[in-house]
């Protein structure tokens, strides 16, 4: 997602914030093989911007999506959804990357469950609270940076199962309300993740996420495939 997005920006030619996306994974993307990123402009309003990118391997499309791009505009409207964190990343569960079994994008992050359970422990909620940032100490947040985090989380529903078993993302809807208010920084990110249902190989999960100081970053639903 993060790489339509960069192609989202060079050809949108719009300096506006990225305010939604919403995502369809159509395809696995495979390593070592060339992406092309595609983007186009759908509308271009006088404050906001509508942008289509996709992702393609060969004659495979992998990846869609589309982004609105809005500017700020005077408005009275103000409802601050702060919310104040009661848990600390220090003292909570640290999750370990497996080769094999966990994706390899995720060895580049740090994850710790502050509440909930880590997947496939047999968990009886999978309800959690989850604390993630970059492992590399000279990362920082910017536009692509963040869009990449949103995505880093193992599907909660994984924390009720018992054994491993292959998951995929199917589509996302990304709100994006104030990302730039950790950009440059490499501070931990907060998700409280919750699992509005799961049947018949799928699950309907939404995370909010928010700044270590308690503002909410975005929100992010998405619909998830379980191979088991």
């Amino acid at each position: 997602m993060a790489l339509a997005m960069k192609a989202a920006r060079r050809y949108g030619e719009s300096e506006a914030p990225i305010r939604s996306v919403h995502a369809s994974f159509i395809a696995p993307v495979l390593h070592g093989a060339p992406v092309r990123a595609t983007a186009h402009a759908l509308r271009k309003g006088r404050s906001a911007t509508q942008i289509r990118a996709s992702l393609d391997q060969g004659e495979q499309r992998c990846f869609d999506c589309t982004a609105i791009l809005g500017a700020d505009r005077p408005s009275e409207m103000a409802h601050d959804a702060r919310s104040a964190t009661k848990s600390s990343p220090e003292r909570a569960l640290r999750f370990d990357y497996r080769p094999g079994v966990i994706p390899n994008f995720v060895q580049h992050y740090d994850m710790r469950w502050a509440s909930g359970r880590p997947p496939f422990s047999g968990a009886t909620d999978p309800t959690a609270t989850i604390f993630a940032r970059p492992i590399a100490e000279h990362v920082r947040y910017d536009e692509s940076a963040f869009i990449a985090l949103t995505d880093v989380i193992p599907p909660p529903i994984l924390s009720v199962m018992r054994t491993p078993a292959p998951a995929s993302s199917m589509n996302c809807a990304l709100e994006l309300i104030a990302p730039q208010a950790v950009y440059g920084s490499r501070q931990w990110i907060r998700f409280e993740t919750e699992v509005h249902d799961a049947r018949y190989g799928y699950a309907w999960q939404s995370s909010r996420l928010y700044a270590e100081d308690g503002t909410l970053l975005a929100v992010a639903h998405q619909a998830v495939a379980v191979f088991s």
